[in-house]
């Protein structure tokens, strides 16, 4: 296990551009084996709350290290506003130091009394594990250890 690592969470912001597209590339090398689709001009305009917000985490060296990306969502079944991780990433160097505890504790203050919810949703296109933040009960679905290594390597 890494020792851990002081990191600055915070709101993206327009000047992260550059530094999002090298670790949106590597996420997506990583996880499909293929290369970003998107462009810094679209994520800029449909970013920041226009279509979604993101968090990034900063390292003692003033490099991004670490994004999660979340939009709002509905939870029909207990008819609450909640939100959706939709992406999430930490570079291979800062996995395992609580970077992705750190991005979601940032998050979930944003839909007041609502919890994380974490899954693993083998249906889904990405075969990647699903964050959500509803005001239901604290739940975790699926083993936990399993759904928290799969997602933050820690």
């Amino acid at each position: 296990m890494f020792a851990k690592m002081p990191y600055h969470i915070r709101n993206a912001t327009p000047d992260d551009m550059l530094a999002l597209e090298k670790l949106l590339t590597a996420f997506m090398q990583e996880t499909f084996q293929g290369l970003w689709g998107g462009t810094t001009q679209k994520l800029a305009q449909d970013g920041f709350g226009a279509e979604f917000q993101m968090v990034v985490a900063k390292a003692e060296n003033q490099q991004l290290v670490a994004f999660a990306a979340w939009i709002s969502s509905y939870d029909l079944h207990h008819c609450i506003k909640g939100g959706e991780i939709i992406d999430m990433f930490v570079e291979p160097a800062h996995r395992g130091r609580g970077v992705v505890i750190q991005l979601i504790m940032a998050i979930a203050p944003k839909f007041n009394n609502r919890v994380v919810y974490i899954s693993k949703d083998r249906q889904s296109r990405t075969q990647a594990p699903n964050v959500s933040i509803s005001g239901a009960p604290i739940v975790f679905r699926e083993p936990i250890v399993m759904c928290l290594d799969a997602l933050f390597g820690d």
